[in-house]
């Protein structure tokens, strides 16, 4: 009896080990989430903003000199400001949002829409927190309505990225869930009207 015992296969199923099953309310690793929300936010509230400011200004500027060595100019400053004085505000305001967002209740419910509804007004908020973006009035010298564009930039790119933050929130509690939320035909259409509104607004003067 203690042969045939000693001659079965101890697959970890046979010796009690699940290494492969994953337990109910768990996923990747919360530094996984952190990164991707990160990714998110960098993307919306660091490459759109400034690609945005770019454009405006494309026929704008006189102060970087004449032909197209200023586009490159200027293209190099809102890297370097994004890069050195934006960036770390991101990180941290990003971190501590994430960090609020995976202590609330609206991340435990069964839908996501509460999590990216409180997402995104957080992410509005806290994106005016990230004072050394308002540089960005820097880059708007000489235009008509400067503070109503960078307002118009923290409240739509920071509230998607709130939403993108939250939902990677919701995620982390609810694994099964897919790469993308469930969204409805009224939240596409806000989103289409929001970015096109931004877009509009930044849209060069030349071309209006």
């Amino acid at each position: 009896m203690a042969e045939n015992e000693s001659a079965q296969p101890t697959t970890p199923q046979a010796a009690g080990e699940t290494p492969a099953v994953q337990v109910a309310g768990e996923g990747p690793p919360k530094r996984y989430r952190t990164l991707q929300a990160l990714a998110g936010a960098f993307v919306l509230c660091l490459l759109i903003p400034g690609a945005l400011l770019w454009v405006r200004n494309s026929g704008n500027l006189q102060w970087f000199g004449s032909g197209g060595a200023w586009k490159v100019r200027h293209l190099l400053v809102l890297l370097l400001t994004e890069l050195v004085l934006i960036a770390p505000g991101l990180v941290i305001l990003a971190v501590i949002f994430l960090a609020l967002l995976r202590r609330s209740s609206v991340v435990r419910e069964k839908e996501e829409r509460r999590a990216i509804r409180w997402g995104t007004a957080g992410g509005a908020l806290m994106s005016f927190l990230n004072f050394p973006g308002y540089l960005g009035l820097f880059h708007l010298d000489g235009d008509p309505h400067p503070r109503l564009r960078l307002c118009a930039i923290y409240i739509i790119t920071g509230g998607v990225c709130g939403a993108w933050i939250g939902w990677q929130a919701f995620r982390e509690r609810h694994p099964e869930r897919g790469a993308l939320p469930r969204y409805s035909l009224r939240t596409l259409l806000i989103l289409a009207f929001a970015w096109g509104f931004l877009l509009w607004i930044f849209m060069p003067e030349a071309n209006r």
